[in-house]
């Protein structure tokens, strides 16, 4: 009975030991890998066998060496998560955008217009004129885009975050800023700055691109 309940806290230790070294490799997740590596201590601690020191022993240092790890390494999974979240507000933002359709021609002609000759020519000459003055100025702001053109857009924002997601993972510093700072810039661009939440999203990315990655620690 003893050897059968020494044997299934030893799989348990492997089971945690396992998982630990995943986190570590794919997630670069120090303070998860020690949080797992501490329970796999406890259980070893209880087991109270001889036999179990250099295994003990093993994890002590593995468990100091991730603590170590751990003050200088970031967030992986609560910084993917935020861009997750950006990736799904994309759709929120004032993209600027119109249809093109077919509109009422206006009437610009007034009823005391000349019936003909040199009179009638020159007074449409004066409102031609009128129309080319308020068309030249009329406020151009940010581009104005048809929608398809407002649907890429909006998918190549959200592809740039899920770029970002992926140097994330990778431990890749400079394609993670790359991938920040060329969604930031379109949206910059494009974008009109002065809702609430076009706000939020330009603040969130810029404060995700000011974090420097850590490299992840393989053992």
């Amino acid at each position: 009975q003893h050897v059968t309940h020494t044997h299934w806290m030893l799989r348990e230790v492997e089971h945690f030991i396992n998982v630990a070294e995943q986190r570590l490799s794919l997630l670069g997740d120090a303070r998860g890998a020690l949080a797992l590596m501490l329970e796999a201590d406890d259980i070893v601690r209880a087991m109270s066998e001889p036999t179990a020191r250099p295994l003990r022993e093993a994890l002590v240092k593995d468990i100091h060496e991730l603590k170590l790890a751990a003050e200088t390494s970031v967030d992986t999974d609560g910084i993917f998560l935020r861009i997750s979240d950006l990736a799904k507000r994309v759709d929120q933002l004032g993209l600027p955008h119109y249809e093109m359709r077919q509109e009422a021609p206006v009437d610009t002609m007034s009823e005391d217009m000349p019936e003909d000759g040199l009179e009638l020519l020159g007074a449409r000459f004066v409102t031609f004129l009128d129309s080319l003055f308020r068309y030249q100025k009329h406020v151009k702001s940010k581009p104005m885009l048809l929608s398809a053109e407002r649907d890429y857009l909006a998918q190549s924002i959200v592809l740039l975050l899920h770029q970002a997601q992926l140097a994330l993972l990778r431990g890749d510093n400079t394609a993670y800023h790359l991938s920040l700072t060329e969604a930031r810039e379109r949206i910059g661009l494009y974008v009109r700055q002065q809702t609430k939440e076009t706000q939020f999203f330009i603040t969130e990315v810029t404060a995700l691109g000011a974090i420097q990655l850590s490299k992840n620690i393989k053992k």
